[in-house]
């Protein structure tokens, strides 16, 4: 497997980082400024997302749960762990990544993460989120 590039690749590793440091704070009721903003502009119009429970979600979905849970889980912490770009055009990126959430009081998850992006110069890091495909990764 290749370590990200210095191209899109790079981008999108860079974007799954910053996104998820953009949950966290959100989750624990920081950023109500652009929060919202900044995980609305990072995903792209016809974006879905399988997570590890097989139902799909589109973007709609998606957002309308990340804006019901401000300030919902102040103590949770995500970390993103073992980025690897798997292919790279000069349009798209695919990176899989390894996501551990860190419940306060409760027992860490893993998941497998396979994110497709797409170049978008106007959306942060230059890329956005086209899909993204979540299986748990046993303890």
């Amino acid at each position: 497997m290749a370590a990200p590039s210095g191209g899109l690749g790079a981008a999108a590793v860079r974007d799954v980082v910053d996104l998820h440091a953009v949950f966290v704070a959100w989750f624990a009721g920081r950023r109500a400024d652009d929060g919202r903003a900044r995980m609305e502009a990072s995903l792209g119009p016809d974006f879905f997302q399988i997570p590890p429970d097989g139902r799909p979600l589109d973007r709609e979905t998606v957002v309308t749960w990340l804006a019901g849970m401000f300030g919902r889980r102040p103590d949770t912490g995500i970390v993103i762990r073992d980025p690897v770009v798997l292919s790279e055009t000069a349009e798209t990126a695919l990176v899989l990544y390894v996501e551990r959430h860190e419940p306060a009081g409760g027992a860490p998850t893993e998941r497998w993460s396979t994110a497709l992006f797409e170049r978008w110069p106007a959306a942060p890091n230059g890329v956005r989120w086209r899909f993204v495909q979540e299986t748990w990764r046993p303890a």
